[in-house]
């Protein structure tokens, strides 16, 4: 329940009261609502950030709303350490640690969190995606290229939207790949009817 699990700990109550651990007449109370992320970093923000029962709760959309966060490298280490014990399975969970460790160097580890956000994203798409936007918040274009183009082979549909990120990227760096082929590419994959307007769309990008 600290954590925000309560599928898991209400299935933990259920079987303690079968067992007759508990009191089934007793309810656990209801955990408190989170309070939206502050405008301005907090005085103390580590305080602020761990004052609720889970880091994440609150670390989460603080970084979302105020990205300094995370320029204090050792605590925002310290920090991702704790979200992965808390749930090591969150894809917003991932993509921060993965960010944290591409800001501290480690591009190994931004690398294994992307690929297990990608594991665990419904939309495994969208999950490579979300690396690709990763790679180019840490200005790294040819790892962000790279994904696009796995993004958009995943769903190897011409009017998806992540050909047009793949074909912009490698135009502005050839060494990770050739425009023209994924081009050619996309249109050999699209409709007759829909071929100009699709040309015209990544020729735009």
């Amino acid at each position: 329940k600290a954590i925000g699990a309560r599928g898991e700990a209400q299935a933990a109550f259920d079987r303690a009261a079968l067992l007759g651990g508990v009191d089934r007449s007793w309810r656990p109370e209801p955990l408190p609502p989170v309070p939206p992320p502050p405008t301005t970093l907090p005085g103390d923000v580590e305080g602020w950030v761990l004052a609720g029962p889970a880091l994440s709760a609150r670390l989460l959309p603080l970084a979302a709303a105020l990205p300094a966060v995370l320029d204090d490298l050792p605590r925002a280490l310290r920090w991702v350490e704790i979200l992965l014990d808390e749930d090591p399975s969150s894809p917003d969970v991932l993509e921060l640690v993965a960010l944290v460790f591409g800001r501290a160097g480690r591009l190994g580890g931004t690398e294994r969190m992307l690929m297990e956000l990608t594991f665990h994203s419904p939309d495994r798409a969208a999950g490579l995606a979300r690396g690709a936007a990763v790679w180019e918040r840490l200005g790294r274009p040819r790892e962000a290229c790279a994904q696009w183009i796995r993004a958009a082979r995943w769903r190897d549909d011409a009017a998806d939207p992540n050909w047009r990120k793949a074909i912009s990227c490698t135009r502005q760096d050839p060494g990770a790949g050739d425009w023209r082929e994924i081009r050619a590419y996309v249109l050999g994959r699209a409709r007759p009817e829909e071929r100009e307007a699709l040309a015209a769309a990544l020729d735009a990008s």
